[in-house]
């Protein structure tokens, strides 16, 4: 048996990827994304110089696909952790495969999640989740497909589990994404 079909699942990604563009961020950009600092605002503690380890980009694929991306980590690994991202495609359909593969990659990490789609559901497909160590709940994860648009967050290092205080933090970033996706129309 041929291992050319391995070789072609890994390098057909990394060619994709090379052809995307980098682009700077654009007003309002920001307010999609869930950052340390919005954490900061329900309890999250800002280590010092936060900011240097900040990373935010602005991505414009092959497809016509544009991916919002911020993250931060400490550098010794440890938490607070938060990966949040947004992804304008060109169709709705486009938005939900994503939505889909990034489910499928979380529940093959070594994340331990336990959904709790009974707290916060949105758009056509969605997931919340408690990220959990030993047991015991220390972030969250949500993701979810709505129109052409895809989004992920995920942190470590402060939880919610109250759908009020999650309505407070994500409801503002979803309004923002129709703001988002009306400045950015399918090419």
């Amino acid at each position: 048996m041929s291992t050319h079909w391995l070789a072609r699942l890994i390098w057909i990604p990394l060619a994709l990827a090379a052809c995307a563009t980098s682009k700077p961020l654009q007003p309002g950009d920001q307010n999609v994304l869930v950052t340390l600092g919005s954490l900061a605002e329900f309890g999250l503690a800002l280590p010092d110089g936060y900011g240097e380890h900040e990373k935010f980009s602005r991505t414009l694929m092959i497809d016509g696909s544009l991916m919002l991306e911020y993250e931060f980590q400490t550098p010794d690994g440890g938490p607070p952790f938060v990966y949040s991202s947004v992804e304008l495609h060109p169709s709705p359909r486009d938005a939900c495969l994503s939505f889909s593969a990034g489910n499928l990659g979380l529940r093959m990490s070594t994340l331990e999640a336990t959904d709790r789609n009974d707290l916060f559901s949105y758009g056509e497909k969605s997931r919340f989740a408690l990220v959990q160590n030993e047991g015991k709940p220390v972030g969250n994860v949500f993701a979810m497909c709505r129109s052409r648009t895809a989004m992920l967050v995920m942190f470590v290092g402060l939880y919610f589990d109250d759908t009020d205080a999650w309505r407070a933090l994500i409801e503002p970033r979803l309004e923002a994404l129709a703001a988002f996706e009306a400045a950015n129309p399918p090419e």
